[in-house]
């Protein structure tokens, strides 16, 4: 279409130059031959005057008198003039026409009017299409003889100029017929290369990188296609490489973007912009992102937290890594992060690695309490079995009263570093998976009677009412008997320990939809409400002096809760102060479809 339209605007041009150029110049040669016709006409009619000027002043001086033989009359037949001769009064003399025509002819005044000498003469054609009329003075310059009047017809003039007209238009029409058919060719001939280039660029646009055409000339036209044609080749080696290379890109990009979005660190890059270039999915969990749409935004605006933007500034800045852990308020996580620079100079951007170590830093703070707790609770009886050793070595030994006193102390204090060792060990065993626990399917009433029959002593001792609900059928779970029983054990010494006289503890299991659930509950002291979801860890106590009367290790619980988890249950508490507490454990209720087979807890 393109080529179409050039065709055309190339073909009108050419078309339209050369056809005004031809009539321009038609038009000028037919003026010059036309003017050089006119001009030989009225020339030979003023050469024929002069000739005719000597015998018409013969004939008014009346020297001479006219007669048809004479070269007068032979001189006008012969040019198909008509001549006429007048005297000074405009009386015809002599003429070529016939006598009865002399009466109607007449002298051209307007002529006659601007002749002031013998020699001068005026010619006129503008009075007639169809003849000159040219009058000549004859006489002295101080005397007026007569005039001389000439009627030369146009006739031949005419036919010379209509010939001319003939030719002039024939070759006009053939030069522009010629031209035509030039300009055809010479558009079609730039235009045709034209429209090869086209079609091979619009080829190259559409992803047809290597395009040639054709070179048919040596011209400017040709070294044009040969220089498109190295262009092309050229063109489609290097894209060629290109796609190649940036096929390699996208390859390692997907893959490096696969690497960082199965890192458990989060990765932000930011470039020296301070706008966002990647932020892995990490990253979208631990910082406060605004919005998940960010690359392409400024990191400020995305992380709302000012020590991240100093330390991204500072590496911008110069700085090389920088090493910072901040607290986010909203998620109450704590993100530790390192900010290394990229290489390059200037810095082309910064790279944030960042870990959550929010658990990290509670395991931190839960093993610095345990060692403190850990220390307290064995530096309370170590205390107390020292000072009275020291006591028993100071003399009191020989008083029997005392010794058996303090040698009872000894006895208790040994019993409960003793107990709280085993509770230690155990609890560490279970947190480290190293137990022999198996879980197999049992009937959860059998763990429970057994805990419940070895406290049922201690609740008389404490007059404490002990009294349990079961139900008739079996309730089979996966897990392990003396798992089951310490688990019951320890909720059972808190329920007695902290129960008064006169008290009330109860233990009821049966099944709930798919559980099975176990009860224990007292009539003892409660819990307040601020202190229910710490008293599953370790050495927690509500009240230390209290706890410490009762001979709790402060472990109980925390080896409760870890059992429950073991063997896939769990474990919840409702309590009101002086209102008693209720321990809830629920277990998946195991209703095996084969033979019961033992099944090793994984490790």
């Amino acid at each position: 279409m393109l080529s179409s339209r050039l065709f055309w605007r190339i073909f009108l041009t050419h078309v339209l130059l050369i056809v005004v150029s031809t009539v321009a110049l038609s038009m000028t040669v037919s003026r010059g031959y036309r003017e050089l016709i006119e001009s030989q006409f009225a020339t030979e009619t003023e050469n024929v005057a002069q000739s005719l000027a000597e015998y018409s002043r013969e004939v008014l001086s009346r020297e001479r008198t006219p007669h048809r033989g004479d070269a007068f009359y032979k001189l006008a037949d012969t040019r198909g003039y008509r001549v006429h001769v007048f005297d000074d009064e405009g009386n015809v003399v002599a003429s070529t026409a016939a006598s009865s025509e002399f009466d109607n002819l007449r002298l051209n005044g307007k002529l006659t009017s601007n002749l002031e000498s013998s020699t001068a003469q005026q010619m006129d054609s503008s009075n007639s299409e169809d003849e000159m009329v040219l009058v000549r003075r004859i006489g002295a310059p101080s005397e007026v003889l007569g005039y001389l009047q000439l009627e030369a017809p146009r006739t031949s003039i005419e036919r010379q100029l209509a010939r001319l007209s003939g030719m002039t238009g024939q070759v006009t029409l053939a030069v522009c017929f010629f031209g035509v058919l030039l300009a055809g060719i010479l558009a079609a001939r730039i235009t045709q290369p034209l429209e090869e280039l086209t079609r091979a660029s619009q080829a190259i646009t559409i992803g047809n990188l290597y395009q040639t055409v054709p070179v048919n000339s040596s011209d400017e036209l040709g070294t044009l296609a040969k220089t498109f044609n190295t262009m092309s080749r050229e063109l489609s080696t290097r894209i060629n490489e290109l796609q190649q290379q940036g096929q390699q890109l996208r390859e390692n990009s997907e893959r490096l973007a696969t690497v960082l979005g199965g890192m458990v660190e989060g990765v932000i890059a930011v470039d020296s912009k301070e706008q966002i270039l990647f932020a892995n999915d990490a990253a979208f969990r631990m910082i406060e992102f605004e919005a998940r749409r960010v690359i392409g935004r400024p990191y400020w605006e995305v992380v709302r937290n000012t020590d991240v933007q100093r330390v991204v500034r500072d590496v911008l800045a110069g700085e090389y890594q920088l090493q910072r852990e901040i607290n986010l308020a909203r998620s109450q996580s704590r993100i530790a992060f390192i900010a290394s620079r990229l290489p390059g100079e200037p810095c082309p951007g910064v790279v944030l690695v960042l870990h959550d170590v929010t658990e990290l830093r509670r395991l931190e703070k839960i093993r610095s309490e345990f060692v403190s707790n850990v220390g307290h609770e064995l530096k309370t009886p170590v205390a107390a079995i020292q000072a009275c050793t020291e006591t028993l070595f100071a003399g009191a030994i020989d008083d029997p009263k005392d010794a058996g006193h303090f040698l009872q102390q000894i006895t208790d204090h040994a019993e409960r570093l003793h107990k709280l060792i085993i509770d230690l060990m155990e609890l560490a065993k279970i947190e480290s998976e190293e137990d022999a626990f198996r879980r197999e399917s049992i009937d959860i009433g059998v763990p429970i009677q057994e805990a419940i029959d070895e406290h049922y002593s201690v609740a008389q001792s404490k007059h404490i009412e002990l009294t349990y609900k079961s139900t008739i059928e079996e309730l089979p779970v996966l897990a392990d008997l003396d798992g089951v029983r310490t688990i019951v054990n320890n909720l059972l010494d808190n329920a007695l320990n902290y129960t008064p006289e006169g008290g009330q503890v109860r233990v009821e299991w049966s099944q709930q939809g798919d559980d099975v659930l176990i009860l224990i509950s007292d009539t003892g002291m409660g819990i307040e409400r601020k202190h229910l979801e710490r008293i599953f860890e370790r050495f927690y106590r509500v009240d230390s002096a209290r706890s410490r009367d009762a001979g709790g290790t402060g472990l109980g619980l925390a080896i409760v809760k870890h059992l429950c988890q073991l063997f896939s249950g769990s474990i919840d508490v409702t309590s009101e102060p002086n209102q008693g507490s209720t321990f809830s454990i629920r277990f998946p209720l195991h209703r095996p479809t084969s033979v019961k087979s033992a099944e090793a807890i994984p490790s």
